[in-house]
């Protein structure tokens, strides 16, 4: 024993995978908390792993897992929504049952789980953000035609909460009859809607911003990332994406930060509106996200630094890091390619040059290959399961 408290990592499938690295590299022992198909139960580096399952219930999970068998004295750090909700309602108790859960404001943290009040807050603070107003019902939905032009986002005010019954984040209608054609099935959950305009521009136009807030509001570093592509096309995850240094979103990220009182983990996104030079707040994340990996590439090692923070161990705040390093996704960026291509805005030769460099990738490493192993498997059997079912 090293007397480093061991760390409990919540969901996050890839992501989980770069941070149960990381804090296992520096001798931290790693449990982690997910659905049986999550890739870091395959990890080396990965001490302890539970099948919790996902989705619905999983707060109550996680929190009877850590009262009866987790532990104690263990650093608690959310890869998913759902860990973070846990941790801000929880954190009395949690403290009680003598662990260490992930710093934070946990008001702020909650509101970033919510996009109205996400955009509420950046508005408070002097952020730009889309025109915007929310909907409970398909009439509300359809009402909001007065307010905005299409096309028209819309986005769960609870993402998580809405993905236990569909995978969707972002729906985008550009006439009413698509508006009408989403409201007939997006509000059956139950999930109110943030009702948005869509910022004009490419996928490019997307900048992060991240960050590690003290405990007296200061921000430990200054980071961004942009995107390249995403699949699916305009309302997807990022599937290539390239570290850089953007003054402007850096400014508009730590306005937001100090703005709200947020403290740990921040990772807002941005994206540049050309109608007014304005750089626009699509959303807040507050936890570590799926650039996790390139962000420790670049040399800023967040998962260690939210760790070293709890655990009373020093922190170096990262003075510089690397720019111009990618990360890719080939599955889903060969997807991408294809939707691209059909509205031609990408060849394949121009797709072959872009990705014609070193690259990272999410999870991929030689000295660790089971976690790919086990996503790529599991990929595999869906794709397979649901071509026997458009079969039957």
């Amino acid at each position: 024993m090293n007397g480093l408290p061991p760390a409990v990592l919540l969901g996050g499938e890839a992501i989980a995978v770069s941070a149960c690295r990381s804090l296992a590299w520096s001798g931290v022992r790693v449990h982690a908390l997910g659905d049986r198909h999550d890739p870091v139960r395959r990890s080396r580096w990965c001490h302890e792993f539970v099948a919790v399952a996902s989705k619905e219930g999983v707060i109550e999970r996680y929190l009877e897992w850590l009262e009866a068998d987790g532990p104690r004295g263990a650093a608690i750090l959310p890869c998913d929504d759902y860990g973070l909700e846990m941790i801000a309602r929880n954190r009395g108790l949690l403290e009680g049952w003598g662990y260490l859960p992930v710093e934070g404001n946990d008001e702020v943290m909650l509101a970033m789980l919510d996009k109205r009040r996400t955009y509420e807050l950046a508005d408070a603070a002097g952020v730009a953000t889309p025109r915007s107003t929310t909907a409970a019902t398909p009439d509300d939905a359809l009402a909001s035609t007065r307010l905005l032009d299409y096309p028209i986002g819309l986005k769960p005010l609870q993402s998580h909460v809405f993905a236990a019954h569909y995978p969707h984040k972002l729906m985008v209608a550009r006439d009413q009859a698509e508006l009408e054609k989403i409201a007939s099935w997006a509000f059956g959950p139950g999930v109110p809607m943030l009702m948005t305009e869509i910022v004009p521009g490419p996928e490019t136009a997307i900048c992060s911003y991240f960050t590690y807030v003290d405990d007296r509001g200061e921000p430990l570093f200054h980071y961004t990332k942009s995107k390249i592509r995403q699949w699916p096309k305009r309302s997807g995850l990022t599937c290539y994406q390239v570290s850089d240094r953007k003054i402007d979103v850096i400014d508009a990220g730590v306005r937001l930060v100090q703005g709200i009182g947020l403290r740990g983990v921040a990772v807002p996104e941005f994206k540049l509106d050309p109608r007014d030079g304005n750089w626009k707040l699509i959303e807040c994340n507050h936890r570590f996200t799926g650039s996790l990996e390139l962000t420790r590439h670049c040399g800023i090692d967040t998962a260690r630094i939210a760790y070293d923070r709890l655990a009373g161990r020093p922190v170096e705040a990262p003075e510089s890091y690397r720019t111009g390093v990618t990360q890719w996704n080939p599955i889903e960026d060969i997807r991408a390619l294809l939707d691209y291509r059909r509205d031609g805005e990408l060849t394949v030769p121009r797709w072959l040059v872009s990705v014609a460099r070193r690259q990272h990738f999410p999870m991929m490493r030689l000295d660790d290959p089971m976690p790919t192993a086990a996503s790529l498997g599991h990929k595999l059997a869906r794709a397979l399961a649901k071509l026997r079912r458009g079969r039957g």
